[in-house]
This record gives C-alpha cells, sequence and structure tokens, in this order.
C-alpha cells in the first residue's frame, strides 16, 4: 500500500500465448499483465488499484503446462519505488528461424516498460532488439518466410498508431505510410482515431510478404509492402464512408487470423464479434466479401441491464446497454438464445422499462438519455435537450428512474462545472429538467443511485459516490431537497449498488474494488453498519439482491459471477457461487420481476440471464447430502465436477437416453473441482453417472 494505492499481487491479466515446437517439445510462453482497476464510468479510485504488477512479466512452460517459470533477466527488469518489476509482454511472435520476439506495453501501475522490442533464441536469454521512441503498445507481424522481415504498430503519444517495418531483424526501423481512412471523421495521420490502445492490428500474409493487413476502426490492406494502402470494411455509412463499397466490420478491430491452407480467407475479430473473409482480395470492391458469423455466439457486454415488472404472462420484455452495440432489447423472450433488436447505437448505457408499461429509457454515453414509447422503444425524444452532448455526464453514465412519479435521476454537471444531478420530470412529449448539487457530491461523483420504493408521494433519492460516500437526498423532485449523509464509518471504496429489504430502515450497499469490505447492510436506515463480506473471495462486488421469500438469503453480483448465501444474517455470511449455466463472468446488474420473483442477471460479457427466488433456500438445497456436483447442467460441451469430500477416484460415464455410453473417465477431485470437457457430443439430453465411496449419482445435462 501507497497512500491510496492498493498493490494486488495475484490477480492478473494473460495478454498473449505462443507456442513454440522445438525439436518436438512445445514451448509455451505467456505473457502476464495488470491493470488499474476502474470502471465503465472512471469512476472508481477509493482506492486505487493496480492488480498483478507484482505477477507480470513473460512466463515459461516446458511441460504442458504443469510448472512455470517467469524470465526474470536482468534485461527484462526495472525498479520502481524500491521494489523489482518486470516489463509486460504484450504482443509475443515466431519469427521465421524459430526465435522468439516480444513486444512490451506500459504497466498501468508503474508507467514503465512500453515501447521494446525483445528477442531470444531459446527463450531464456533475451537481448533488447529495437526502442521505438514515444511508444507505449508494441504489435510485431513477422514474415514466415524471410527472418528478416517484420511489421509493427505501435500506440504514440496521443493514443495514435504509427507503422513501421525492418528488413534487418530489427537493426533499424523505416517508418510507413498509414491507411486513410475514408471516413471523414478519421484523420489522414491516425486510422485508429486516438484508439491505438484499444484498436490496433498488424498482420502479413503467410505465403506474400508484400501483403499486409493493418486494423483500427476499420480494416485495410496493402500489396506492396506498406507503400499504399486499400480500405477493406467500413463501420458505416458515414459521409465518404458510403462511397466505398467495402463490406461492413462492426468498428473497432482487434483480431485476424488466415485460413491455415488459403491465406486469402480468414476471420476478424471485432467489438462486433467474429466476422467470415471468403476473400481479402475483393474486399474493397464486394461488400459481401466479408460477413458477420455470431450466430449463437453470446458475449455482449452490457453494463445495464432491465426487466419488464408485468411482462410475466407472456415472455420475458428485456433491454440493456451494452459495450459499443449499443441498447438492444427483445420482447417476449424465451429461456434460451434470443434475436435482440437493435434500438439506439453507439455505446448504450442506462435502461428502464417504465413499470406500468408507458414508456421506456434508453441511453448513450454520457448524459445522453432518451424517453422511448413501450413496447416499441421508438420515437420520443431526448431527456436532458441534446442527446449529442458529451460534455456531461459520465461515459456510462449513473442514472435511476422513479417509477412511481415518473422523474429520471442522471449525472450531469451544473452551470458552473459542479458535479451534479439531473432531475427530470417525464412528459409525454418533452422533460422539464432542473439540476441540484451538493458539496457532499462536489468532489466524490456520484456512483451509483437508488430510489427509495417505499415513499411515494415524493422522490427519496440514495446516492453512492466514488469516495465512500451514502447520501440520502428527501425531496429530491422539490426546489428544496434536503441532503443527508448516512455513510457508514467503515465505508472504503467506491459504491456501485444500492438496494432496499423490507423496508427504508433495512439497506444493502456493495462497493466494487479490491482491498476493502464489498458488502454492507443496516436495519436502522443508516444510523450503523455491518460488513458482510464474509468468506467471499478478495473481488468487486457490482449489485446485491435479498431474496423476498427469506430473509436470510441474498445475492450478489461480482467480477465472477453471482454468489449467495443463506446466513446473512450472521456476523460473517457463508458465500457460495450459484452461476449454474453462466460461468464466471462479470455480472454487473440485477434486477428483480416482483410479481414472479424473477432475476435479471445482466454480465459484462455472456449476455443476459434468469433465475428465480423461491421458497426453497439455495442454502437448503446446497446442504442436501450430494457429495458431487456437475455444472452447468446446459452445456457447449464442458462441465465442471465439485465435490465436497475427499472422495479419491470418481468413475465418470455419461449415457445417451438410450443407454448407450458415449464416454468416461476416472477423476480425482478430493474436494475441489475439475472441468471436463465431455468430447464431440451431438446436441440432445445426456445422463451423466458419477460413482465414488459406493455412493452413484445421477444428473441429466442438456448438450446445446
Amino acid at each position: 500500500t501507497n497512500g491510496t494505492t492498493i498493490f494486488n499481487a495475484g490477480l492478473f491479466f494473460v495478454n498473449d500465448i505462443v507456442v513454440r515446437n522445438v525439436a518436438g517439445v512445445s514451448e509455451i510462453y505467456v505473457g502476464i499483465g495488470s491493470a488499474i482497476v476502474d470502471s465503465p464510468n472512471f469512476n472508481i479510485s477509493n482506492p486505487n488499484n493496480a492488480l498483478g504488477a507484482q505477477n507480470a512479466g513473460l512466463y515459461r512452460s516446458v511441460d504442458n503446462g504443469t510448472n512455470w517459470n517467469r524470465i526474470e533477466s536482468p534485461i527484462l527488469g526495472y525498479t520502481f519505488a524500491g521494489s523489482q518489476f518486470y516489463v509486460i509482454p504484450n504482443d509475443l511472435e515466431i519469427g521465421a528461424d524459430n526465435m522468439l520476439y516480444m513486444g512490451t506495453i506500459s504497466s498501468r501501475a508503474t508507467s514503465t516498460g512500453g515501447g521494446r522490442i525483445y528477442r531470444s533464441t531459446d527463450g531464456i536469454t533475451w537481448s533488447f532488439a529495437q526502442f521505438v521512441p514515444s511508444s507505449d503498445r508494441v504489435e510485431i507481424a513477422p514474415s514466415k518466410t524471410d527472418p528478416n522481415l517484420f511489421y509493427v504498430a505501435t500506440q504514440v503519444g496521443g493514443n495514435q498508431a504509427n507503422l513501421f517495418k525492418t528488413t534487418n531483424k530489427f537493426v533499424s526501423l523505416t517508418a510507413m505510410n498509414e491507411p486513410n481512412d475514408a471516413d471523414n471523421s478519421i484523420p489522414a495521420t491516425d486510422f485508429t482515431r486516438g484508439q491505438a490502445f484499444y484498436d490496433l492490428v498488424i498482420e502479413v500474409d503467410p505465403t506474400n510478404n508484400d501483403i499486409v493487413y493493418a486494423g483500427g476502426i476499420d480494416l485495410h490492406r496493402s500489396v506492396n509492402g506498406g507503400t499504399s494502402w486499400t480500405q477493406i470494411s467500413k463501420w458505416s455509412e458515414n459521409p465518404n464512408l458510403n462511397t466505398i463499397n467495402a463490406p461492413f466490420i462492426h468498428a473497432d478491430i482487434h483480431s485476424l487470423t488466415f485460413h491455415p491452407i488459403n491465406p486469402n480467407q480468414g476471420l476478424v475479430g471485432s467489438d462486433g464479434g467474429v466476422s467470415w473473409a471468403s476473400s481479402f482480395s475483393t474486399a474493397g470492391f464486394q461488400n459481401n466479401a466479408i460477413q458477420d458469423r455470431i450466430l449463437g455466439y453470446n458475449v455482449t457486454q452490457y453494463y445495464y441491464g432491465t426487466i419488464y415488472e408485468n411482462g410475466a404472462s407472456n415472455g420475458d420484455d428485456l433491454a440493456g446497454g451494452s459495450q459499443d452495440n449499443g441498447t438492444t432489447a427483445i420482447v417476449n423472450g424465451t429461456p434460451g438464445l434470443n434475436a435482440f433488436t437493435p434500438v439506439l447505437g453507439g455505446d448504450g448505457a442506462f435502461a428502464e422499462i417504465d413499470k406500468d408499461g408507458n414508456y421506456a429509457i434508453v441511453s448513450t454515453q454520457y448524459e445522453n438519455h432518451r424517453y422511448v414509447s413501450y413496447p416499441s422503444f421508438s420515437g420520443g425524444y431526448c431527456i436532458t435537450g441534446n442527446c449529442n452532448d458529451n460534455s456531461k455526464g459520465d461515459f456510462i453514465n449513473v442514472a435511476e428512474l422513479d417509477e412511481n412519479l415518473n422523474y429520471f435521476y442522471a449525472n450531469t454537471r451544473n452551470f458552473s462545472n459542479t458535479n451534479a444531478i439531473s432531475v427530470c420530470q417525464l412528459l409525454p412529449s418533452t422533460a422539464a429538467c432542473t439540476t441540484i448539487s451538493n458539496s457532499l457530491i462536489s468532489s466524490s461523483r456520484p456512483t451509483a443511485f437508488k430510489v427509495s420504493p417505499f415513499t411515494t408521494t415524493s422522490t427519496k433519492l440514495y446516492v453512492g459516490t466514488e469516495f465512500s460516500g451514502l447520501i440520502r437526498i428527501d425531496n429530491a423532485n422539490t426546489t428544496s431537497p434536503q441532503w443527508t449523509t448516512i455513510t457508514g464509518s467503515g465505508f472504503l471504496g467506491s459504491v456501485s449498488d444500492i438496494e432496499f429489504g423490507a423496508s427504508e430502515q433495512e439497506i444493502f450497499v456493495t462497493m466494487h474494488n479490491y482491498g476493502v469490505q464489498n458488502i454492507w447492510y443496516t436495519n436502522n436506515g443508516g444510523a450503523t453498519w455491518s460488513g458482510k463480506e464474509g468468506n467471499l473471495p478478495d473481488m468487486p462486488v457490482k449489485a446485491i439482491l435479498k431474496n423476498p421469500l427469506l430473509g436470510e438469503e441474498v445475492i450478489i453480483g461480482t467480477d465472477l459471477g453471482v454468489w449467495a448465501t443463506g446466513d446473512f444474517n450472521s456476523p460473517s455470511p457463508t458465500w457460495f457461487p450459484v452461476m449454474n449455466g453462466m460461468t464466471n463472468v462479470k455480472v454487473v446488474d440485477l434486477d428483480l420481476r416482483t410479481s414472479d420473483n424473477t432475476i435479471l442477471a445482466t454480465t459484462h460479457g455472456r449476455g443476459m440471464f434468469t433465475g428465480v427466488f423461491t421458497t426453497a433456500g439455495i442454502q437448503d438445497v446446497r446442504n442436501t447430502n450430494v457429495p458431487i456436483t456437475i455444472y452447468p447442467t446446459i452445456t457447449t460441451g464442458e462441465i465442471t465436477i465439485a465435490s465436497t469430500i475427499a472422495s479419491g477416484d470418481i468413475q465418470l460415464a455419461v449415457y445417451s437416453l438410450s443407454g448407450q455410453q458415449v464416454y468416461a473417465d476416472r477423476l480425482k477431485l478430493n474436494g475441489t473441482e475439475q472441468r471436463v470437457y465431455l468430447g464431440n457430443l451431438k446436441s440432445g439430453i445426456y445422463l451423466v453417472k458419477t460413482v465414488t465411496d459406493g455412493i452413484s449419482q445421477t444428473t441429466k445435462i442438456v448438450r446445446e
């Protein structure tokens, strides 16, 4: 800990993986990176968490990943604040002569180590190959046939991109011409439009060294080694983009890989998912040469989700705002894959369906919120008067709807550029907006809002802030709001969610930080608070809900899925994961349809899931005498076997409904869990049988 900064080891990121064949032995190299914890609105800063800076570096395994060693040669290390750190690999590549190359990126924790290129013949001893001045992130594209030829893309000052070429194995680098995107909003000198920290790709054709691909906002192709470029994708029909006949690929290109036999074909990865290129060479003038391939590819990164309160009878009505894929919605959705309808473009944000079904709120980045018709999600008006104003609010703006009084609240800034809250009365064709502010938020930006459902004659708005504050605003919809702090004395962290129990006296508050108490509870309106993190692993908590049918059952959305406890009233609750079918994905929002106690879990990476609160408590189910647990029960081919006892050998067999054994294995768990891939099972229903210590269990699973 250094002041308000916490350095957390053991929480790191895998930036790249490469496997090198050395005389038949697979040498695995993994680039481990670090990060600073923030949030979509960049307001998580209390405390400032640096994750994995101590773990960062290049790791090597020569026994199929059983053992790993960090390469700690002095040339890869540096000292910061008296401690030893290692440069972060951003891109690992293998040259045509089987030599290893590594491009680096700066550590956000130490702002050190970017813009470097290293090489090694044995993976243990590394030498410095080149430093690219003023650069941070480095991407390398090696020729597959010429060990001296490499193309390089780097992130430079202002998050712009530069391109380079070397024909002498990095003895020197020559600057290359950059693609000039047809989009009039993209500078001729920066095809990433200031996003080289995010979307930056460089690749070279494996059979022709003159064919090079560079990706930023769009994808570009050169057939003369980067002397000139042809644009082979476009993200919109913006002015001048509409004059080229290139295929549509979602904005922000992240990856490109070639077909192993035909390099004129391949896959492109973008913010829109996966696209298949049937012909790179004709994509500059044939708009069907690259097409989306995302059916069933459920990886949408939502920020907010909402479920219509009175939609239980004919299916689920859902809406949500997502990262760079706008706001999407579905009416009468059913369990399983659904085709959501795009409602609004850009980066989707806050979304809410009015409980009476009269309207919905959809949003894009900053304070751009729209009142629209429901269930069409169309028409309407801009609540704050100008839905192209990016000067107010946060990138993903905190907002809340008082459904009883039809008042809308959102982060903003007032006339003196001070933190404030927009208060908007929603009328059928316009909104009447004012702003309110107070010293309690002037230096601590709101990060969570919640309207009390128990006060219905005026708005009682609860506000959580960036710097651990919790504020109650009585009469928030009037000209005389009363501001009261109810911050707990032990609060530390940025507030992520505020929820109520059976009354205004029972309040649940969560933080999304590391190294802090992330769950707080009061049963006296905030006079006193109790920490409820119990045995929960140290991780951010994004959302919380109480089961209205069982007083002690509470669920939370975390960076690792949904967790639950059946003894919340205990001084130290026992938490356990309940994410059957979901996997370890960040759950950012939990919404409850009270009419039938259906829960909507909104994830940042796996779309949306629903579950149901019942009177059969989660804890009761978990405590049944079943030593083996199998999940998920709806799977694409992989399941996890978890053991609650030191069971020794577990015999595993999978049967079709006709009784045919289609898979068998023998496991040793000893109180742990293990993932099992069930092979190429066809879609259908199967029975998974486990036998251990004389106990036989059978679980039904569905192979999607």
